[in-house]
């Protein structure tokens, strides 16, 4: 009898070995991209593929590659230009390939792909169930903003803009578009009635608007990165960017800044304009009338040119992009607005856009 039961243990014994080889592994729990940073990092220009980074505000680790660490492998493509979350899925823009990939907001599983597009930039969320998308066009200079419906990702309309259709914001039941000038020059901001998806008017700006924000009183600046053909000084395309507040669609305080400048962004209170200028960032009160003598860094990061400039909007610090060499993985600056550094995040091969939430 003993024996007998001695088999019958050893039987099950087999039995259980032999079921726990044969059952699949226990699933692994995706990890979610909650409250932090998300660093877009643009890659080489014309092959490989831009990566995504994210810092993670609540334990302060850093996530490279978050895109294929959640998708197998896959790549995103050449050039990453931007990202957006809008109502948990996130849009990630893939300017050289000439798409837009969209994936779950949280765990950055792939959902899908939004295709077609020449030289896309830009997604912006309309309010309705619809996004916007702007692209330069296969010629860098027939810009167009597409309307898609963000449920299905159908075309509802593509509306033709001007040249380099960038930056946009939505204010006032209508949607402004930078012209950036693409791969030429332009000077207007377009203006799309969002109820009849059709272009109302062109307003005239400094040259090659790109960035746009709306102050805490509902002005609306531009910042224009102006025009330099480095090998005839004499062009007469050739201007100084601009910084332009308009009232009422017109043009009331237009700044001179210096050629290049980029990355408009205000602080959450709507008082204060945040600028990369001479790759040093920049504040200005939005009741000044003029730019401020000094960088908000003082000077402090020298040798540093910074590339890109966002905006955490949680802890109102500045994001600066380090792209090192652009061909090693750069990193960004964290500061507050006094100038003091809080922290380097590691990112990834020349970080240039970033969404915070």
């Amino acid at each position: 009898m003993k024996k007998s039961l001695f088999y019958l243990v050893l039987f099950l014994g087999f039995q259980l070995v032999s079921c726990t080889k044969d059952m699949p592994p226990a699933p692994v729990e995706s990890v979610k991209y909650e409250e932090g940073i998300f660093i877009v990092n643009e890659g080489p220009f014309q092959q490989g593929t831009g990566t995504l980074t994210f810092y993670d505000r609540t334990n302060q680790n850093v996530i490279q590659e978050v895109f294929t660490r959640a998708n197998d492998g896959e790549s995103l493509g050449n050039v990453f230009q931007s990202m957006n979350i809008i109502d948990g899925k996130a849009y990630l823009v893939i300017n050289n390939s000439g798409k837009v990939v969209v994936a779950d907001g949280l765990t950055f599983e792939k959902l899908g792909e939004i295709t077609g597009l020449a030289q896309p930039r830009y997604v912006m969320d309309l309010g309705d169930g619809r996004i916007a998308i702007s692209q330069w066009g296969a010629d860098g200079l027939s810009g167009s903003v597409s309307i898609y419906n963000s449920s299905d990702m159908s075309l509802v309309t593509n509306i033709p803009t001007g040249a380099g259709a960038e930056g946009m914001l939505v204010k006032d039941g209508k949607l402004y578009v930078a012209n950036s000038g693409g791969y030429g020059v332009d000077s207007t901001v377009a203006i799309i009635d969002l109820a009849t998806n059709s272009l109302q008017e062109k307003l005239p700006s400094g040259v090659n608007p790109s960035s746009m924000v709306v102050d805490k009183n509902g002005a609306l600046w531009v910042l224009c990165s102006g025009y330099s053909n480095w090998n005839d000084p004499n062009d007469p395309l050739n201007a100084p960017g601009k910084l332009v507040r308009y009232a009422n669609d017109l043009i009331a305080l237009a700044l001179d800044v210096p050629t290049y400048s980029s990355d408009l962004a205000v602080s959450t209170n709507g008082e204060i304009l945040y600028a990369l200028i001479n790759s040093e960032p920049y504040g200005m009160h939005i009741d000044s009338t003029a730019l401020p003598s000094e960088a908000i860094t003082h000077g402090q990061q020298s040798g540093i040119f910074y590339y890109s400039l966002g905006l955490d909007p949680v802890t109102g610090h500045l994001l600066l992009g380090n792209a090192e060499d652009y061909i090693s993985p750069g990193e960004v600056d964290v500061f507050q607005d006094d100038g003091v550094k809080v922290m380097s995040i590691a990112a990834g091969l020349i970080p240039g856009g970033y969404f915070a939430r």
